[in-house]
């Protein structure tokens, strides 16, 4: 896909999470006041998106359903995999959209958010991604795709405060001159069948009732049992509260080798959960 002619690059050697204050900054520098900022959907999500909000003086995170200032729709969703639709109602405030999960690997399509291409060109909109999850995972390059000039400024003058003495503008050297489609190249595409298969295995190690992924387009299982539990047979999953839920639920990555899936499996299993 060719990108429109409005859309700038912003890069960001730190990553998605960098990108994610940098935007968050420049909606407060552009308007010249405190701003709000919000889920698109109820939890679970991951707290990224909360916790840098609330690093970023001048921005308040709201608990959905609140919109603000700024709405930050994740799609596929971490870490239930909802894949989200445009809503009208959007347009009402600056989007980010995090399509960090937005891959072929994981979800078998080149995007499941195919009316970003409708805003693009929105002084409203935003795009962040990473190679985070695609292969370059200790890089933690990320990049965004913003049209309004001033927001561009705004992020690229944060993004260069806050990098100081690294290699950012080595980066973006680098990726400002790589043709968009290698830049969004997905290095794992045959990894979606393994994702599918491995939902399909370790599902069956839990009640149904207690299973709280909604697809299958995510990499994890979210589970309704405490960390506590996997602890005792050595499996490190990630709390409820990292995706502002209960500690009593847990998300279990999926993107592992295929020995340590067998091991975990077999010792979920040894846990009699069904």
């Amino acid at each position: 896909m060719k990108l429109p002619s409005c859309v700038r690059i912003v890069v960001a050697e730190g990553g998605s999470t960098q990108l994610v204050s940098a935007f968050y900054w420049a909606v407060s520098q552009m308007l010249q006041r405190d701003i709000t900022a919000s889920s698109s959907i109820a939890p679970p999500y991951y707290t990224l998106h909360s916790e840098a909000a609330r690093l970023v003086k001048g921005v308040e995170w709201i608990d959905y359903p609140a919109q603000g200032d700024v709405l930050v729709i994740v799609s596929p969703n971490n870490p239930n995999g909802i894949v989200q639709s445009w809503n009208p109602t959007y347009s009402t405030s600056f989007v980010l959209l995090d399509s960090v999960y937005d891959r072929e690997q994981f979800t078998n399509r080149p995007t499941v958010n195919e009316w970003k291409y409708d805003q693009y060109c929105s002084d409203r909109f935003c795009e962040i991604n990473s190679y985070s999850k695609n292969g370059l995972a200790g890089a933690r390059v990320g990049y965004a795709l913003i049209s309004n000039a001033i927001l561009y400024e705004f992020m690229v003058t944060y993004i260069q405060l806050s990098s100081l003495g690294t290699g950012t503008v080595a980066f973006q050297t680098i990726f400002l001159n790589t043709p968009y489609p290698l830049l969004c190249h997905p290095f794992n595409r045959s990894l979606y069948a393994t994702f599918q298969e491995r939902h399909a295995k370790i599902r069956r190690l839990f009640p149904p009732d207690r299973i709280l992924s909604q697809t299958t387009y995510a990499p994890f299982l979210f589970v309704s049992y405490p960390p506590a539990l996997f602890e005792t047979v050595r499996v490190r999953v990630r709390s409820g509260l990292a995706f502002a839920t209960s500690a009593l639920d847990s998300r279990i990555s999926l993107m592992i080798s295929d020995v340590d899936f067998s091991k975990m499996c077999k010792r979920i299993a040894s846990l009699h959960l069904v």
